[in-house]
């Protein structure tokens, strides 16, 4: 693995999750959770993939990244349901995790036997 990347990537999702805090006094914590999601991770993961692998690895990964959607979307449903029952911070996220896991997991695994 080449450093400069990985530096790059460190240092441009560090960048967004310190911003978030701001983000949501200046702008609301709606929209401070739209900037969670910016695919920082995906561009430069994308970026590195394609320049050691082809643009068919950029093509596939788009693909597998499309079909995690769910599991992201179990992760934010869930971290949203325990946040609104007051469960505590460390608590909301790893029921979110844990929602993620249940559509994630086996969405992985039937990808993986399927291909």
């Amino acid at each position: 693995m080449r450093l400069v990347p990985t530096i790059l990537r460190f240092v441009a999702g560090g960048v967004v999750v310190a911003a978030l805090p701001l983000i949501a006094k200046l702008l609301g914590s709606r929209v401070a959770g739209i900037a969670a999601l910016i695919p920082v991770v995906s561009l430069t993961g994308f970026y590195v993939l394609g320049s050691s692998r082809g643009m068919a690895a950029v093509s596939s990964a788009a693909i597998g990244g499309l079909t995690s959607l769910p599991g992201v979307a179990a992760f934010l449903l869930a971290t949203y349901l325990a946040a609104r029952a007051h469960s505590g911070l460390w608590p909301s996220l790893l029921i979110g995790m844990a929602g993620w896991c249940v559509v994630a997991v086996p969405l992985a695994v039937f990808y993986q036997m399927s291909a």
